[in-house]
């Protein structure tokens, strides 16, 4: 059997494992006949080769050689990705964890890592279960090179209906020779303190008559991250005639007679029963209509420490000249310590008074809404959430490759697993503060002034009181995934058919999360510190049997020495509560003890899906050579099981306290679901002349539902005025698509190239809206009170239309003169067209790359620039609107340095103009700024 074993030249600078330690590029699979790439390989020579690769494909696929993807500062791979025309990212904690194709959801996004889906589990707590693969888990040093399909054959695995991510990690049949490196970095970030490592180490080797051949890689990464966050949590109505209620009266204005008598509703403890309604206009009567005030405001500061350790093994024999064997192996185990000290202010849980002559009402999209509201005594608290991740995901495949006479036939099966185990508590405390807050459509935050000096007592660490502990406490969530494939394929004779492909796939996957919670009251909390003495703040307004936290809280402050310092009007100086003292003083046994911990089975989840797919393809070219391509159809076949809790919606309960909404359960329930496809693609290219080549893409592709979205949970806020439950019998996203492309080749490094694409989404899931008032119980007094919600649950909808258009074009200087003749330039550009811009997100109208590069046999040099134009990144937010990113620019470079054949030393930069995300509410109002900080990357790496 002859193997393909591509030569790994020792000349440059490589990132990935293997690329760390070969050069010019890394190894590279033969390519097929139908995958177009536009590829950065190696510089000059592989833009050589990634052109006659792209030149000769019949479908509309992007790629990246490991080499590319080495020399930038790419911590992941979706780092790299943005770099591809119709690709943009999202970032967790300024890190890539998720891309968009096309202006489409991550979860219309299939990722295969060696031709099989990962699981994943490795998510936030309180996050919802998606599809979409994080790639935070997958080391840059492992892949060897990343295939974006935009449009898909027969043969490519469905589910990717915005496009498909194929990664691809070596082999050691790749390597002609043996292969060992070693990478070391320090990385260093402007908004946090220490300096976090990264290390990898490379091993390939062929042995014997190179029948048998092993590759082993490991990598360890730290992350030391500060992230600074403004939050808005939206507006919340009150009608004048309740005035500010949150389970129970807060504080009224008018007494009993109608009249407003400062003196009597003075916002004290004695006043509630005598006083209700709230004059929030200021003329003097209570209306009718209802008035948005400020929900929530959240100043945050996120001090976390990622680590991830990571290995890959591949095995690789020749059996015999027809019998190739080869296991893969992959792993990593990921760690998040994250302090979230977070500074809220809670306005309609104030006691008062209300000043309205001081406070501006403004009508916006149709509602009044507080721009500038102004009152005393407003609920403020100093919390310090603690989050605590520790999980693993590994895959192991065994493949085997067998040749015929006339047939090859491919067959693999792999077994993987996702699992996690995570906290999220925090020390719930309060204190009173007199405030003036402010917001103006088109505002990047709402602006908090003190008054009365209240900047002096929020300080005092005195004046604050312990309220209880939330959070998530051993909340458990696995998906376990059996996938197996087996595809044969044959060259033809027959007529114009080349080739001939078919295939079955089957794929067996489990997705489990528990809603395991834990919470404590202040009795509670006091029987593990002790009594604590009364607060004299509270005391004075008649709110006895209060207990200071005075002992837990201490000042904060950033890393950096300002929060968020271009955004005037926020507030600097604050206290946070220890919380992380009580996770280091008792154990989860004794906190479990003290406290009340339990799993609701209402936000539990457990669905099990089976996919069998089977399909057909052929491979055509005519007499002359100038057009070719391939057709099939695939067919899938879906089967699913929904196991949950039913929720008795009228038995809910609310604690004002810690804002918690619980729904008392019905009963365990399984619904079962089943949906079946057809999936035709047809794939043309045609050359006009030898330079110009022309490409045609029809197809029919498919996406499923979350896994959030079909489970039976039911998620409901008092506060947000929102309930939503999953539903098990949502079919799945479905998509006509057509992609046409022109590309024009003008010398052996350069080439333009300019693609359309239509796509008919002809079924959405959407969210509802339908308002039902539902009993609610409060948990601290027992009343029972009336509370509208907005049902948002999921339901198949109407469709939407997505037009666009990509351009690119690379370039190599080669006839300038001197130094100018190692440069050169790529660039890219996006245009995304939606028909329903509020019902879709992600749909940046505009987005481009532009980069350039400069290379000798020394000193290599790399800078990129990505933007994003804005888009709708929540459906639905804090407060029933919508959420809108907007436009951002990321500057990234990196410098590499040859000291010697065998040693170079890298310093790379993220974020280097150091962008902050603004988020707006649909209606202009100001909702979230988000600051990573710049990231900076020094080290070295070797060849042995």
């Amino acid at each position: 059997m002859t193997h393909t074993k591509n030569r790994c030249l020792k000349s440059t600078l490589a990132i990935a494992i293997a690329s760390t330690f070969c050069n010019p590029g890394f190894a590279q699979d033969t390519p097929t006949d139908d995958m177009e790439v536009i590829a950065v390989t190696g510089i000059r020579q592989s833009l050589t080769e990634a052109m006659g690769i792209k030149k000769e494909s019949s479908t509309v696929v992007d790629a990246i050689s490991a080499e590319d993807v080495g020399k930038f500062p790419d911590i992941n791979v979706a780092e790299s990705l943005q770099r591809i025309t119709g690709v943009q990212i999202n970032r967790s904690r300024g890190e890539g964890s998720s891309i968009n194709i096309r202006g489409l959801p991550s979860d219309f996004v299939l990722v295969r890592m060696n031709n099989v889906a990962l699981p994943n589990a490795l998510t936030d707590t309180g996050s919802d279960t998606s599809r979409s693969f994080d790639f935070t888990s997958l080391p840059s040093e492992f892949v060897r090179t990343l295939e974006v399909h935009k449009t898909p054959t027969a043969s490519l695995e469905e589910g990717g209906l915005a496009g498909s991510v194929v990664i691809r990690t070596p082999r050691p049949f790749d390597f002609t020779e043996r292969q060992l490196a070693l990478s070391v970095q320090g990385s260093k970030e402007s908004n946090a303190e220490d300096i976090g490592p990264r290390v990898t180490a490379f091993y390939s080797d062929v042995y014997g008559d190179g029948d048998f051949g092993l590759t082993l890689g490991v990598s360890y990464m730290e992350r030391n991250s500060g992230t600074q966050d403004f939050l808005n949590f939206g507006y919340t109505s009150f009608s004048e005639a309740e005035g500010f209620t949150s389970g129970s009266q807060q504080f009224g204005a008018f007494t009993e007679d109608g009249i407003a008598n400062p003196e009597i509703c003075d916002g004290s403890v004695a006043s509630r029963d005598l006083c209700s309604g709230q004059d929030f206009n200021g003329n003097g009567v209570l209306d009718d209509g209802s008035v948005a005030i400020p929900y929530i405001t959240f100043h945050t500061m996120y001090d976390e420490k990622r680590t991830r350790t990571s290995a890959i093994l591949s095995a690789q024999w020749a059996a015999s000249d027809n019998l190739e064997l080869t296991a893969d192996g992959f792993y990593t185990k990921y760690e998040v310590d994250s302090a979230r000290a977070e500074f809220l202010a809670f306005p309609y849980n104030s006691l008062g008074p209300y000043y309205p002559d001081e406070s501006e009402i403004r009508n916006i999209d149709g509602r009044a809404v507080a721009t500038t509201f102004r009152a005393d005594n407003v609920d403020t608290r100093a919390g310090n959430r603690i989050e605590q991740r520790e999980g693993d995901t590994w895959s192991m495949t065994l493949l085997g490759k067998y040749l015929t006479d006339n047939w090859t036939v491919n067959g693999q099966v792999n077994r993987s697993r996702s699992s996690q185990l995570a906290d999220n508590l925090n020390i719930v405390n309060s204190t009173l503060v007199d405030l003036t807050l402010q917001s103006e459509q088109g505002d990047a935050v709402t602006s908090t002034t003190y008054m009365n000096g209240s900047e002096d007592r929020v300080l005092d660490p005195q004046n604050y009181r312990l309220v209880g502990v939330n959070g998530a406490y051993n909340q458990a969530s696995s998906e376990d995934l059996l996938d197996i494939k087996l595809d044969a394929e044959r060259y033809l004779d027959f007529g114009n058919i080349t080739k001939f492909k078919t295939g079955f796939h089957y794929a067996d996957r489990n997705k489990v999360g528990q809603s395991a919670r834990l919470t404590m009251n202040v009795a509670q909390i006091e029987s593990l510190f002790g009594d604590q003495p009364p607060v004299e703040l509270f005391e004075q307004l008649g709110i006895t049997g209060t207990s200071s936290a005075a002992f837990l809280l201490q000042p904060v402050s950033p890393l950096n020495g300002a929060y968020l310092e271009n955004y005037p009007g926020l507030i600097q100086e604050r206290l946070a509560i220890d919380t992380r003292r009580m996770l280091n003083s008792f154990s989860r046994e004794e906190l479990i003890a003290a406290g009340n911990y339990g799993i609701d089975p209402t936000l539990s989840e457990d669905v099990s899906e089976e996919a069998t797919n089977a399909y057909a393809e052929i491979e055509f070219e005519s007499g002359d050579g100038n057009l070719s391509g391939n057709f099939g159809v695939r067919y899938t076949r879906t089967e699913q099981l929904s196991r949950g809790a039913g929720a008795d919606l009228n038995q809910i309960t609310f604690n004002p306290n810690g804002g918690l909404t619980t729904v008392a359960p019905l009963g365990l329930i399984e619904e079962s679901n089943s949906y079946s496809e057809w999936l035709p693609s047809l794939n043309l290219r045609y050359n006009l002349t030898d330079e110009l080549i022309a490409r045609f893409g029809a197809s029919r592709t498919i996406a499923r539902p979350r896994f959030t979205d079909i489970s039976p949970v039911t998620v409901a806020n008092v506060e947000a005025n929102s309930i939503t439950g999953g539903n098990p019998t949502l079919d799945p996203f479905k998509s006509n698509n057509i992609d046409v492309a022109l590309e024009y080749y003008y010398g052996d490094t350069d080439m333009v190239s300019a693609t359309l694409f239509y796509k008919d989404l002809v079924s959405l899931i959407r969210s509802g809206s339908t308002v039902i008032n539902l009993p609610v119980t409060n948990a601290l007094t027992g009343e029972v009170f009336t509370a509208q919600f907005i049902d948002r649950s999921p339901s198949n909808g109407e469709g939407a239309k997505i037009r666009g258009a990509e351009l690119a074009g690379q370039h190599s200087f080669v006839s300038l003169p001197g130094l100018l003749s190692n440069t050169g330039v790529n660039a890219n550009y996006t245009f995304i067209d939606n028909s329903d811009p509020e019902a879709i997100t992600a749909g940046s109208k505009h987005n481009f790359n532009v980069g350039g590069f400069y290379e000798d046999d020394t000193f290599g040099a790399r800078i990129s620039y990505t933007w994003r134009d804005k888009f709708l990144s929540q459906l639905v937010a804090f407060g029933g609107r919508g959420a809108v990113t907007q436009a951002y620019g990321t500057l990234d470079a990196s410098v590499n340095y040859n000291v010697s054949e065998n040693f170079t030393v890298v310093v790379e930069g993220v974020n280097l103009l150091d962008e902050a995300v603004e988020i707006k509410f649909t209606d202009g109002l100001p909702y979230q700024v988000v600051d990573n900080g710049r990231r900076l990357f020094a080290g070295f790496r070797a060849t042995f």
